[in-house]
């Protein structure tokens, strides 16, 4: 028997986001609405620093205004949305 199956039952993990519990938030935090929902919003590239890729607030980044940075540009894989950073950080706190 899974050790986590008592746990479970008696606190389940509910969505992140939501609320709501079902299978997928047992897991990993968040139901599969929340991730039909989120997971392909689509992201404005203009709003980011050309830089970093942090979101700018008022037209210029203020990590990379504030302090020399050794490097052109960042590259990534897979954009990082809110959604997929607190997805992230919500599976990695609970592997801990």
């Amino acid at each position: 028997m899974n050790r986590f199956f008592i746990l479970d039952f008696l606190l389940p993990v509910c969505c992140e986001f939501c609320g709501r519990y079902d299978f997928f938030s047992s897991k990993i935090g968040i139901c599969k609405s929340c991730h039909r929902e989120q997971a392909t919003l689509p992201i404005d590239r203009q709003s980011l620093c050309k830089i970093c890729k942090e979101p700018l607030t008022n037209g210029e980044c203020a990590f990379c205004f504030s302090r020399n940075v050794f490097f052109e540009e960042l590259k990534f894989l897979h954009d990082r949305t809110p959604f997929l950073a607190k997805a992230i950080n919500s599976i990695k706190l609970r592997s801990a």
